[in-house]
């Protein structure tokens, strides 16, 4: 029908919101260091780069890379949580996924260090 949008805005937003949100609640003004999101991003392509049966650096479906960024070394708790929930994406009270979250071995659009 005309005059629908394409896609759902109110959630869209969210979704592009959610990574700073993340880190602002857990980890402040300090942020989520570049190198420490690259990091985590590193060691998931990694970790399922090779699910496809080819090493190519790319991870040919996210959706099936469920790589927990505790594993990495050199992130502390509450960066590996936030990093986790900016993989997952938002969720609503009672747990329904509201966007999905940034892919493993993608860089958030956000989330450096506060400058002052």
């Amino acid at each position: 029908m005309l005059g629908y949008p394409a896609m759902n805005w109110n959630r869209f937003i969210i979704g592009e919101a959610w990574p700073a949100v993340v880190v602002n609640e857990l980890l402040g003004p300090q942020g989520l260091a570049p190198a420490r999101s690259d990091a985590a991003n590193a060691a998931a392509v990694a970790a399922c780069d090779s699910q496809d049966g080819v090493t190519d650096g790319v991870i040919a479906e996210p959706r099936r890379c469920h790589f927990d960024a505790r594993k990495v070394s050199g992130l502390t708790p509450q960066e590996a949580k936030a990093v986790n929930l900016i993989w997952d994406g938002p969720r609503g009270a009672r747990g329904n996924r509201l966007w999905g979250g940034i892919t493993r071995g993608t860089s958030p659009p956000c989330c450096p260090a506060a400058t002052p």
